[in-house]
């Protein structure tokens, strides 16, 4: 909601900030490239420090960031301040990845479709919120001049979105706090209780349970808390495959990175376009905020609905298809948008009037892109995440600082281009030339994806791998430390049940196996048979 909010008035925003007519869309492009270009770095540094301190700290400090720097955008009385807060906000955030990071953490392979599902359904309220809120709110002396005129929200007629905007992100961060606290107590009652188990053991004279060493981490300690780094498995990494020694996963972890810079690129450059095209009078649609805002919520609609069926989907056709259709739904929508102006004003087609004609266009060309943006985000998602087992926030990071390297060259890209042009039929042909070249892509990743999930050919004459406890052929290498306390268990267990055998057996006799020949019988217990 924090940054959807700013789509609907934008272009108005660039405007009143003093910028002239001619270049607002290309000072519209730089606003919203500003967040990725400082998101590039920030984001490989925040999912990075997520690994070693945990999720949760590092999202509360992107959630108080971002919505700081939401306030100080609506009191921006220059568009070099407007710049700077939102560079601040990109700096300071990294929630993206980071939240990719702890839902892979969170799910199975089986839950996984539904967890992410999940993560697009939240951002789908997000954007129905901040789309209709920035719509309606935006300027709203001019709505009731009678009330406000002269006041604050006069004289800041953006202040209010940002405001209410702000109070969204200020309950998540609420949550956010809510549930750290909740871990910090867990993890302190965890530490409690294992300095009272070690106090016993210093008593009795025994050694801890080795289970509470080797068992891994807690729910506190990288689990799903993530209070703490996950203790990474040997010979995993991002795009640990099958076997050992492949250069498959890494080459589809490249693919996928490839790919969700060719779909950033093509959302964010169709946003961009779609604003400027609806707001623009003479060579586009003529519309308004509140017109704009009205033709998103098909689009916002799409974002709330279609995740729940999301996870169906991706069960039957694969997650790698999903993509494939959600980026050809994206290049229909960039070949039919410029075809708007085509409509004849004021007359009816087919017994509709041409204003019903375009609105009805306009709310199947949202939808398109909402269904789109839904299977091509979440699938690609899923794609990239089901290559890495260790070290999430660093690599989601990577992933997101790819993204936003797509989203701040889009926007610039595509407001130079307009303003260069005078015209939008080039920049919306440029992102289906993009739509085609990331289906390309995502043929190649479908293909990787195909071959990962195929079982391995069966080879008769090849010999079973040998089974080795330090690591070789394809078993997991076992760790000395978990190997020495398993011997320690086994062996402490084998005594008590000596000692229980001779405790039962009331002539003290020594007990053994009934397969023993009689003559070791009669040597280690000494009793005729």
């Amino acid at each position: 909601m924090l940054s959807s909010v700013l789509f609907p008035f934008l272009p108005w925003l660039v405007r009143d900030l003093g910028v002239p007519a001619d270049s607002v869309a290309l000072y519209s492009g730089l606003l919203s490239s500003a967040f990725n270009v400082s998101s590039l770095a920030g984001a490989v540094v925040w999912g990075r420090l997520s690994d070693v301190h945990g999720r949760l700290p590092v999202l509360a400090l992107g959630l108080g960031s971002n919505a700081v720097s939401m306030v100080l955008l609506g009191l921006s009385a220059s568009f070099p301040q407007a710049v700077a807060a939102r560079l601040v906000a990109g700096c300071l955030n990294g929630n993206a990845g980071i939240a990719r990071a702890a839902m892979r953490e969170m799910t199975t392979e089986e839950t996984r479709a539904h967890g992410f599902g999940l993560m697009s359904l939240a951002y789908g309220v997000g954007f129905f919120l901040g789309t209709n809120i920035g719509g309606l709110l935006a300027q709203p002396a001019e709505l009731v001049p009678s009330l406000l005129a002269g006041s604050l929200l006069d004289r800041f007629p953006y202040l209010l979105p940002c405001a209410i905007a702000t109070s969204g992100g200020l309950l998540s961060l609420l949550l956010v706090l809510r549930q750290l606290r909740l871990e910090l107590r867990q993890q302190r009652t965890r530490e409690r209780g294992r300095g009272r188990s070690g106090s016993r053991a210093g008593r009795t004279g025994r050694d801890t349970d080795p289970l509470v060493e080797v068992g891994g981490a807690s729910r506190g300690e990288g689990g799903e808390g993530g209070l703490r780094r996950p203790s990474p498995s040997p010979g995993h990494g991002a795009g640990s495959g099958r076997g050992s020694g492949s250069s498959r996963p890494s080459e589809g972890f490249a693919l996928c990175v490839l790919a969700q810079f060719g779909l950033n690129l093509v959302i964010v450059g169709f946003e961009e376009a779609y604003s400027l095209f609806c707001a623009s009078r003479p060579s586009g649609l003529g519309l308004g905020p509140s017109d704009i805002s009205a033709s998103l919520t098909p689009l916002s609609l799409s974002l709330l609905l279609w995740p729940l069926a999301f996870p169906r989907l991706e069960r039957a056709i694969g997650a790698a298809a999903c993509f494939q259709q959600g980026v050809s739904l994206f290049l229909l929508a960039s070949l039919a948008t410029p075809l708007l102006r085509t409509i004849p004003a004021g007359r009816s087609l087919l017994g509709l009037p041409s204003t019903a004609w375009l609105w009805l266009f306009l709310s199947a060309i949202s939808l398109a892109r909402g269904v789109g943006g839904v299977q091509a985000t979440t699938s690609i998602a899923l794609l990239l995440n089901s290559l890495l087992h260790t070290d999430l926030g660093l690599y989601n990071g990577l992933a997101v600082s790819a993204s936003a390297l797509a989203r701040s060259i889009a926007p610039a890209l595509t407001g130079w281009t307009i303003g260069a042009l005078h015209g939008f039929r080039v920049p919306f042909y440029l992102i289906s030339c993009t739509c085609v070249a990331t289906l390309v892509v995502a043929t190649r990743v479908a293909a990787l994806a195909s071959a990962q999930s195929r079982p391995p050919p069966l080879d008769s004459a090849a010999p079973p791998p040998a089974r080795s406890r330090t690591g070789g052929g394809s078993r997991r290498r076992v760790d000395p430390e978990s190997a020495s306390a398993v011997a320690r268990i086994t062996a402490r267990t084998r005594q008590r049940l000596l000692e229980l055998l001779r405790r039962h057996d009331g002539r003290g006799r020594r007990l053994v196996p009934t397969a023993e020949p009689a003559e070791h019988r009669r040597m280690s217990s000494g009793v005729k048979v």
